[in-house]
């Protein structure tokens, strides 16, 4: 599998505190890939680098085979890179097919008049973007209006909008019903399968990871523990140890993840 993604030796330090620590990983495209880790391990600060928004103290970060450290997010954005958060972000005053074709009009680099030209124009594609997030009914509802799980769905579409070939999701499942998580999930898995696009999440419901994921990274303290499929990582002792404080069957952390401690970070 060709690497779209690669990290090397990735340190980003806070004062005296490495966030990340020689953090180094790569993503497949067309994979799958859950990052992990305790509250602090360093998962947001990772994505945080990948995307742009914070530049690594040293080491490198690789998308498609060209170096784009320090680069600035809206150029790192462009190259193709998309990214959800832990908090949904849309147009709160927009409907959602004017949110959905402002971003494709954006992603189309149009004059930044985002004006009825841009929307009719892009109205064929948004519409198939509306219905592959199963929102098609929900087209012209004001955004602030949507519920929880709906802003979710919109905020990947939003995403998807700019055609990118790395999506990260940053803990995508936070706040919904089972149902609507495994939802969404399947659509960014879709995507994986159907599109070859690499998908990086974290998340810290393991129903989620164990279920989605093709390859599992672990970050504690800032640095890569474990790397491999979930059924390694399963059994990983060191993993036990890093959620649970000791060297438990990695299995209890699995079967009982609301046990352990957050996984936020």
């Amino acid at each position: 599998m060709t690497a779209i993604l690669e990290l090397s030796g990735v340190t980003r330090r806070f004062g005296g505190v490495a966030a990340l620590s020689g953090a180094g990983f790569a993503v497949g495209e067309g994979e799958v890939v859950a990052l992990i880790g305790p509250n602090g391990a360093g998962k947001t600060t990772c994505f945080n680098v990948i995307d742009g928004t914070l530049r690594p103290d040293a080491g490198e970060v690789r998308f498609a085979g060209a170096r784009i450290t320090g680069l600035a997010p809206e150029v790192i954005a462009h190259r193709g890179i998309g990214r959800t958060f832990q908090v949904a972000s849309t147009f709160g005053s927009m409907t959602v097919r004017e949110s959905v074709a402002i971003a494709a009009a954006a992603h189309a680099r149009r004059d930044g008049r985002f004006a009825a030209p841009p929307l009719a124009t892009h109205s064929a594609p948004i519409d198939a973007l509306l219905a592959a997030a199963g929102i098609a009914a929900l087209a012209d509802q004001v955004c602030a209006t949507l519920a929880w799980g709906d802003a979710k769905r919109v905020e990947l579409a939003l995403v998807r909008a700019g055609s990118p070939r790395l999506l990260l999701l940053d803990e995508p499942a936070a706040g919904l019903e089972p149902d609507s998580r495994r939802t969404l999930m399947q659509q960014a898995s879709a995507l994986a399968r159907n599109d070859g696009v690499a998908v990086l999440f974290t998340e810290h419901d393991m129903d989620v990871v164990f279920g989605f994921a093709d390859r599992i990274v672990v970050l504690n303290r800032g640095a890569v523990i474990a790397d491999g499929p979930p059924a390694a990582i399963r059994a990983s002792a060191e993993v036990a140890e890093a959620y649970l404080g000791s060297a438990a069957p990695a299995a209890a952390k699995v079967d009982t993840p609301r046990a352990s401690p957050s996984m936020d970070g």
